[in-house]
C-alpha cells in the first residue's frame, strides 16, 4: 500500500512554477491550484446574496454596472413608484412610538432616538448575519395573542407589523423587487433566508433620523409604523391608533399613507364570530394590494437620448453619501447608447473628481477597480453622521 508522498522541496535557485498538489496525509491529489486572480464584481455579489448579505452584494452589483457588465446592465428594470431604472429595491420597516409611561410605551423615538425600541424584532436588525432563532414577545405567552393591556407596540407586532414583514420577505425572494434578489439557490434556502435578510428593521427614532439610517441601511424605501395613544381615552380602556406610511428614501418622500387603524376595532372583531372581517387583515392586504401595484420592478421602458441626458444632467449635481448607484444608473444610459462617451466621462468627473472620473468611464480595467474598491469601502462603512440627507432627486417620465 503507497504510503503518504511528501511534497519536494524547491532547490536552491530554483523558480517557483507548476508544482505536483498534495492533498490530505500528503497524498497527491488532481486538484488544480486555486486561482489567484480576484473575484469579479459579479461573483462577490452573488456570493453575498447567497449568503444573506443583501446589502454588501447590492453594493457589488452596483459597481459590477459601473464597471460595465453587460450581464448585469441587462437586468436593470424601471420602478414605477420611484420613476427610475433599478437593479434591485432594498426594503426597510420602522415603529414609531408616542405613547405615556402608563400605556407601557415609555418615551417616543423622538425623545430618544439613539435606542433602539424593546420590541424591535430580533431577526431583523441592522446588522446583516446568520439567522438567530425565532424572536420572543414579551406578550400574552405562548399560544395567545398580546391584547392591548399586555404592551401596545407587541400588540400592533403580532397583527401588523410581522405580518407585513413576512409578505415583504415573500415578495423579495419572488424577484417582485429585482431579479438578483430572487431566491433560487435551491432547497431549503428559502426557508433559511425568509424572515431574516431581506428586510430590515430601523431602529426607533423621528422621521429625520429614520432617513438618515435608511441612507446608512442603502434603503430604497421604508415602511413606517407609527403608533400613538388615542387622546381623550380612559386609561382603564387604553386605546392606541397605527397609522402606516410608505416612503420613498433619497427625498424622503410619502408614496403613501394609509387610514389609520385604532386597537379597540382590532380587538372588537377578534372577540365577534369568526366569520366577520378583520380591520387588522383588510388594512395588510390594502397595503400590500398598493405595493404590488407600483413598487415591483417592471420591463424597462422605451427611453430617448433627451430624456437620459437631462437625467444624467441632474444625476451628476447631486450630493450623495454614496454615489455607486448614480454611477450605475449612468453607464446604464452609456451602455444602451443614449449617453455619448465623453458626456459620461464628464458627469463622474463631477462626481468624482477630474482624475477618478475619466478614469472610471473609461480607463484601464485596473484603474476602473482601484476606484471601485475605494468606492466600495464607504458604501460597506457610512457612518450615521456622514449619512446627512441630499436634495430631493428630480423624477422623470419615460417617453414611450
Amino acid at each position: 500500500m503507497e504510503g503518504p508522498v511528501r511534497q519536494p522541496p524547491l532547490e536552491p535557485g530554483q523558480p517557483p512554477g507548476p508544482r505536483e498538489r498534495f492533498g490530505p496525509e500528503g497524498r497527491r491529489t488532481t486538484e488544480r491550484p486555486a486561482d489567484r486572480t480576484p473575484a469579479s464584481f459579479l461573483g462577490q455579489a452573488q456570493r453575498a446574496f447567497a449568503q444573506g448579505r443583501q446589502r454588501q452584494g447590492i453594493g457589488y452589483l452596483l459597481a459590477a454596472a459601473t464597471e460595465g457588465e453587460q450581464k448585469v446592465l441587462d437586468t436593470f428594470r424601471w420602478s414605477p413608484a420611484l420613476k427610475r431604472p433599478m437593479l434591485t429595491t432594498r426594503w426597510a420597516m420602522a415603529i414609531q412610538t408616542k405613547l405615556s409611561s402608563a400605556e407601557g410605551g415609555g418615551p417616543s423615538g423622538r425623545d430618544r432616538p439613539s435606542a433602539r425600541h424593546a420590541h424591535a424584532p430580533d431577526h431583523r436588525r441592522f446588522e446583516e448575519g446568520p439567522a438567530p432563532g425565532p424572536a420572543r414577545h414579551r406578550g400574552a405567552g405562548p399560544g395567545k395573542k398580546s391584547s392591548e393591556q399586555d404592551d401596545p407596540v407587541v400588540f400592533w407586532r403580532e397583527r401588523l407589523v410581522d405580518p407585513l414583514a413576512e409578505q415583504l420577505e415573500i415578495r423579495v425572494a419572488s424577484g417582485h423587487f429585482g431579479g438578483w434578489l430572487k431566491e433560487n439557490k435551491g432547497e431549503g434556502v428559502q426557508e433559511r433566508r425568509v424572515g431574516r435578510h431581506n428586510v430590515a428593521m430601523l431602529e426607533e427614532a423621528d422621521m429625520e433620523q429614520l432617513h438618515e439610517a435608511a441612507l446608512k441601511e442603502k434603503v430604497d424605501v421604508l415602511l413606517v409604523a407609527n403608533i400613538r395613544a388615542r387622546a381623550g381615552r380612559s386609561r382603564r380602556t387604553p386605546s392606541t391608533i397605527l397609522t402606516l406610511r410608505i416612503m420613498a428614501v433619497g427625498g424622503p418622500q410619502e408614496l403613501c399613507a394609509f387610514k389609520s387603524l385604532t386597537s379597540n376595532r382590532v380587538e372588537a372583531a377578534q372577540k365577534t364570530d369568526k366569520g366577520a372581517s378583520d380591520p387588522a387583515d383588510e388594512l395588510i392586504k390594502e397595503v400590500m394590494q398598493y405595493i404590488d401595484n407600483h413598487l415591483p420592478l417592471v420591463e424597462m421602458p422605451n427611453l430617448t437620448a433627451k430624456v437620459a441626458g437631462g437625467r444624467a444632467a441632474t444625476l451628476a449635481a447631486e450630493k450623495a453619501d454614496s454615489p455607486l448607484p448614480i454611477l450605475a444608473e449612468l453607464r446604464y444610459y452609456q451602455w444602451r447608447e443614449l449617453l455619448k462617451d465623453e458626456d459620461l466621462a464628464q458627469c463622474y468627473a463631477k462626481l468624482l473628481g477630474p482624475r477618478d472620473g475619466p478614469n472610471l468611464a473609461g480607463g484601464t480595467p485596473q484603474q476602473r477597480r482601484e476606484i471601485l474598491l475605494r468606492l466600495l469601502s464607504d458604501w460597506n462603512a457610512v457612518s450615521p453622521e456622514d449619512a446627512k440627507p441630499g436634495p430631493a432627486r428630480e423624477e422623470f417620465e419615460p417617453q414611450t
